[in-house]
């Protein structure tokens, strides 16, 4: 049995760590005394992929100048909200996992928008896969991990301008 600081280190590092019932109970013990909490991100076969996020009220502050949020820049920031226009088709459910939606319709409605096609091949295949924001294959992209663990308070945020997404107007 992994000690719950690995296994909470391994689910920051990775994004996701998969562990057994009886480690996710002591890793979330531990996260929950931290500010934090364990998220479910997928499950095969009685051992469950977790992500690691903040629980609701300790979320770093953007305006706070003690922590450092890391933000992306523009051609990632419109690649993600169009995959999360396009992926999150049931606004009253949790955005993650979402729809799958072909790597091409996310494309079509970002140059849409003025983004250059291979700045936003770029950010999908590098900023965002590597940072867990979206899962992507040859064909497809879907939400990832690291939108399992925002929390409420930002997935309500964002159920409230989502129809201003890129490609909900579809």
């Amino acid at each position: 049995m992994p000690e719950p600081a690995f296994t909470l280190a391994a689910m920051r590092a990775g994004g996701t760590y998969a562990v057994s019932e009886r480690d996710r109970a002591s890793a979330e013990a531990v996260a929950t005394k931290l500010g934090r909490r364990v998220v479910e991100a997928a499950s095969h076969g009685g051992t469950a992929s977790l992500a690691l996020g903040f629980a609701d009220g300790y979320e770093p502050n953007p305006g706070d100048e003690v922590v450092s949020v890391r933000r992306l820049s523009p051609i990632p920031l419109v690649a993600l909200a169009a995959c999360i226009g396009l992926c999150w088709t049931e606004l009253d459910q949790s955005p993650y996992p979402g729809s799958p939606v072909s790597i091409d319709r996310v494309l079509e409605v970002t140059t849409e928008l003025g983004a250059p096609h291979s700045h936003l091949l770029g950010a999908l295949r590098n900023e965002l896969s590597m940072s867990g924001l979206i899962e992507m294959n040859e064909t497809t992209v879907r939400l990832g991990p690291a939108i399992a663990a925002w929390t409420d308070a930002q997935v309500d945020t964002l159920r409230r301008f989502a129809d201003t997404l890129p490609g909900t107007d579809v």
